[in-house]
């Protein structure tokens, strides 16, 4: 893994090296790796709950080679439905499964009102990594514009 030019979801530099250096684990457990990943990208909002949530900010212009178990990459555009701005979701597979067990949202194309204070549609789930991005939700709101 290139640590100067890409950084993982979840890994700090220490840990990076303490991987890098342990040949006990493969750099093959890493599924999905995010080039030029930049600090303010990856932030933590806190639910109504208390339960801290990891988004990514993934602007609607900006390429993303990810692979969706549900959905399509072409839906990640901000929507109208009844008059009203929408923006796209891109849900981790684990997180999915959360938010549709608590009956937030059942199917791709589903809105969710008043998802930390933004409306939002659900427009893809990620494909199992078996890693921090199952918990992770894609988003093209900065941590400023969530509550």
């Amino acid at each position: 893994m290139n640590t100067e030019s890409s950084k993982s979801i979840g890994a700090t530099e220490p840990q990076k090296q303490m991987i890098s250096n342990n040949p006990s684990i493969p750099e093959s457990n890493f599924r999905y790796q995010l080039n030029e990943v930049e600090n303010h990208k990856i932030y933590i909002k806190t639910d109504h709950e208390g339960i801290q949530k990891l988004f990514y900010y993934l602007s609607t212009n900006e390429p993303l080679n990810i692979q969706l178990s549900e959905g399509n990459m072409d839906s990640y555009q901000t929507h109208i439905i009844g008059g009203q701005e929408y923006y796209p979701l891109i849900l981790g597979y684990e997180e999915a499964k959360i938010m549709r067990e608590k009956g937030l949202f059942i199917d791709i194309g589903d809105p969710i009102k008043n998802f930390f204070s933004k409306n939002t549609v659900v427009v893809g789930i990620l494909r199992k990594t078996g890693g921090v991005l199952d918990m992770a939700h894609f988003i093209p709101l900065s941590k400023g514009e969530l509550n």
